[in-house]
């Protein structure tokens, strides 16, 4: 049995980035006339995104998954599948009643026999034990000798052994084992598939947080657009502006409400994705809420543990090594059994009889009898075929075995080394939204003050706004790298 590789470096792939609006917004050129200003409050404090309290949490995602998500439920069912057929391995050694009568209606003789026995497959070694009882009455033909007992009936036990071929393994044992194995294996192929759920959930949550978030600076650009026409109408109403300077703000406006409308489509679809693997209570797919709770946890897990130590730990407890392992020992059981069929079969039987009552002074006493029987195979083609398939599957599970312990090597120092230069745009990010905020708060004070206009304002609040749409592309690609770490160890990192 084989296990895909599948070390979920779908991860390293990761899903494809949300196809938003990630390029710089563009200056709409405006006139440079000399524009008095009117003084409003603020436009920053009008324009200012308050995101509500709540939020579809990752927890609240996690759990969803783990109890509705129908590939969990298809994975989970997979392995009671293989639980099943670990019980239908067992029936080889399920006890056997057998029952027989056998009497003559007509003829010379008119002699009857009945007969019950039962028998057992032991599962430690390659034994059968059995035991009966068997009574007849009346006369039998001579050639039937063997079944007459005297008045009390006959009981009988006895046993089988392999003492060659099949007295380690057989194929019935080898069956049974290689099913628990399977079993073992089919749950952690089932974990494998969870956690490559679970994951994609994860990616769906971090684009759709994305996705909000690039909705509000564009929203956020609109509004202080909007208010600023509402402004400028007054001022036009009031004759400090001419006409023409509220078309050239709507020409912004517009410009803006187009890159708002696209950003909520982009967040909509993202919410859609999401649903997949977020549901309520009765399976069904739900949207998800956007809040002050819906973020991902920011720990760096490489703080606590080195690559070195994440990685050992990894290949303890990662599924698809786990199942890879357990079916290396299921190799190792059949290559044992090829083994097996080279040798010769020697079976050893013994039994014991005794008859009770009236009868035959013939049939008095216990018997004991022990019986070999020997057979050697001629041709061992079959056989020595078998082994060197079963050696050469092998060879391929310690390879693959050997690939993913590298993979994740790998995959963990790449992992690591993201994270760390994310960190670092993040931190850059900030510095750069500080410097640009203060630079709008001071041309919009500037505007205010009637020193300045539409569009050097504009100019500030679009480098404003691309300072911040850069550090969400760069918590994008941070959380995804976390996501990706999930992936690889199938650990959480906070």
């Amino acid at each position: 049995m084989k296990v895909r590789l599948g070390l979920i470096l779908s991860i390293a792939m990761m899903a494809q980035p949300l196809s938003a609006i990630e390029e710089d917004i563009e200056i709409i050129p405006v006139a440079e006339s000399s524009y008095t200003a009117v003084a409003v409050k603020s436009i920053a404090q009008v324009a200012a995104q308050v995101v509500g309290p709540g939020g579809t949490t990752l927890d609240l995602l996690m759990k969803s998954v783990e109890v509705h998500a129908p590939q969990v439920i298809q994975a989970q069912a997979s392995a009671e599948a293989a639980v099943a057929r670990e019980t239908i391995a067992q029936a080889p050694f399920d006890p056997i009643l057998n029952g027989s009568y056998d009497g003559r209606m007509t003829g010379f003789y008119g002699g009857q026999v009945a007969d019950v026995s039962v028998s057992q497959r032991l599962e430690g070694i390659n034994a059968t034990v059995y035991g009966g009882y068997s009574i007849s009455s009346g006369t039998l033909p001579i050639y039937e000798d063997e079944y007459l007992t005297n008045g009390g009936g006959e009981i009988r036990a006895g046993a089988r052994f392999a003492l060659l071929r099949g007295r380690e393994i057989d194929p019935q044992r080898i069956g049974l084992s290689n099913a628990r194995l399977a079993a073992q294996s089919a749950e952690q192929k089932a974990a494998l598939q969870i956690l490559g759920v679970k994951s994609a959930a994860m990616q769906a949550y971090v684009q759709w947080l994305y996705a909000e978030n690039t909705r509000l600076v564009y929203d956020e650009l609109y509004t202080i657009a909007l208010v600023r026409d509402e402004a400028i109408q007054k001022a036009i109403a009031a004759g400090q502006l001419a006409s023409i300077a509220r078309e050239e703000n709507r020409q912004l406006l517009l410009a803006r409400q187009s890159q708002k409308i696209r950003a909520e489509q982009q967040a909509m679809q993202a919410a859609m994705n999401l649903a997949l693997y977020l549901r309520d209570q009765t399976g069904e797919p739900q949207a998800p809420k956007f809040g002050q709770q819906a973020q991902l946890p920011q720990q760096n897990p490489f703080n606590l543990n080195s690559v070195e130590e994440v990685s050992r730990q990894t290949l303890e407890g990662r599924p698809d090594f786990v199942a890879i392992g357990l079916d290396i020992e299921q190799l190792k059981a059949e290559e044992r059994l090829t083994e097996n069929d080279l040798q010769p079969n020697l079976e050893l039987k013994y039994e014991f009889r005794r008859d009770f009552g009236d009868g035959s002074p013939t049939r008095e006493g216990t018997d004991h009898k022990i019986g070999l029987n020997f057979n050697v195979p001629i041709e061992l083609s079959r056989a020595r075929g078998e082994r060197s398939e079963v050696v050469a599957q092998l060879k391929s599970a310690r390879a693959e075995l050997r690939l993913l312990q590298d993979q994740v090597g790998l995959a963990l120092r790449a992992n690591q080394a993201g994270i760390v230069a994310t960190e670092q745009q993040l931190d850059i990010g900030k510095s750069e939204v500080e410097i640009a905020e203060a630079l709008q708060r001071a041309e919009e004070a500037r505007y205010l003050a009637g020193a300045s206009d539409v569009f050097r304002l504009n100019v500030q609040e679009t480098a404003l706004a691309n300072s911040k749409l850069r550090v969400l592309n760069a918590q994008r690609d941070h959380d995804l790298l976390l996501v990706q770490y999930f992936a690889i160890t199938g650990q959480f990192w906070f």
